[in-house]
């Protein structure tokens, strides 16, 4: 009998750690560390929270705030998951590369690429003239009609 088979008899139940034999669906919320609360309940408790301490006032722009201050973390914990990789990063949220780089600049998680300087086009034969010679129609086809 291996080390943790005879530590699951001798307690009747595997370890928190170990993987169960029926593994969650992906899109299932994970129960976290307080008594088994959702996400989807931690967060609303966070609202009513928030609600109670505005005392009467009301709100503004709540699904910015709400969406801002779970999607930072989120992405903060993807990158660090994946150890700073964006592909790897965007794989796990489930979203594009490309989503997850605009969603990281604008949370400010990412630098923006420094802009390159444009390349010299000056003496370049038709580098911004419009259709190439002998084509007028501005189709593509180079060649004159014989």
């Amino acid at each position: 009998m291996t080390p943790k088979a005879s530590a699951v008899a001798r307690s009747g139940s595997a370890s928190p750690a170990a993987p169960t034999a029926e593994p969650r669906p992906a899109g299932a919320a994970a129960a976290s560390h307080r008594g088994g609360e959702t996400i989807e309940q931690t967060i609303l408790r966070a609202l009513e929270q928030y609600f109670v301490d505005l005392d009467g006032a009301r709100p503004h722009r709540l699904h910015g705030m709400v969406i801002g201050a779970a999607e930072r973390p989120l992405l903060k914990f993807a990158l660090d998951r994946c150890q700073g990789n964006q592909s790897a990063a965007a794989e796990l949220l489930g979203i594009n590369r490309n989503t997850l780089r605009k969603k990281l600049l604008e949370h400010g998680l990412a630098e923006s690429p420094v802009a390159s300087p444009p390349a010299a086009t000056a003496g370049k034969r038709g580098s911004s003239r419009g259709p190439a010679r002998g084509n007028t129609s501005g189709h593509g086809n180079s060649r004159r009609a014989r």
